[in-house]
């Protein structure tokens, strides 16, 4: 139910009718003029909790628009921000309406990047061997994701570039994570398990050495008659 928001506890949680599940699940939202896209981690029919990276900010009663991808719907859920803490915020939906431009314009945007022709475009610059990242799932109940750190040039630890993976137990290098860097030589890679409270395990890590970097092209060719 829409609006079913009744008040704030004194530890910022709000109080519901509509108890949430856990929801895996990619969500595109605008706030404060731009559009993000991260993972819902838990849902009702009034509201939900989404993870954000650690560079983007959000303020409680902040206006919140979502649109999730998957469904290929038209529709927007529009809502605010409720409470917020490390690495992710609660959301209050208050009305549903027509998706706005910028969340269009976002999705159409993702949908080019899918593309054949978007693809044959990325092969013209250059593609680098991948790796695969696989590690097993915590052994804890109500974990609802893992997290990737990394480092180059120094031990890897929570003050490390990250991305939030979502509830998977292997990652593509470097596709799968957008943020991670064009790198090449040793490189620390580091593993921890999210639960649904927002807690943080300890870090498991690797050293492996990557290349990610494209070479430079020919710089001529010909054709001649032999």
């Amino acid at each position: 139910m829409i609006g079913e928001y009744q008040d704030v506890s004194p530890t910022g949680q709000e109080r519901r009718r509509s108890p949430r599940a856990k929801y895996s699940i990619i969500v595109n939202f605008l706030a404060g003029g731009q559009v993000y896209s991260d993972h819902v981690q838990n849902i009702s029919m009034g509201g939900a909790s989404i993870r954000f990276s650690g560079s983007a900010s959000f303020d409680k009663g902040q206006p919140v628009s979502l649109a999730f991808p998957s469904g290929k719907s038209q529709r927007q859920i529009d809502g605010k921000i409720v409470w917020v803490k490390a690495e992710e915020f609660g959301v209050v939906f208050e009305s549903v309406g027509e998706k706005c431009k910028e969340l269009n314009l976002f999705e159409e945007e993702a949908e080019k990047m899918r593309t054949p022709v978007a693809k044959e475009e990325a092969r013209t610059v250059g593609r680098v061997r991948k790796k695969r990242i696989r590690w097993e799932p915590s052994g804890a109940g109500e974990i609802t994701g893992y997290k990737l750190y990394w480092s180059k040039d120094a031990p890897v630890d929570y003050s490390s570039p990250s991305a939030y993976l979502g509830n998977v137990t292997e990652v593509i290098l470097p596709d799968g994570v957008p943020s991670f860097p064009g790198i090449t030589g040793e490189v620390n890679l580091g593993i921890t398990a999210i639960d649904s409270a927002g807690n943080e395990s300890a870090m498991i890590g690797i050293t492996t050495r990557l290349n990610f970097t494209i070479p430079e092209a020919p710089t001529k060719i010909e054709v001649e008659d032999v």
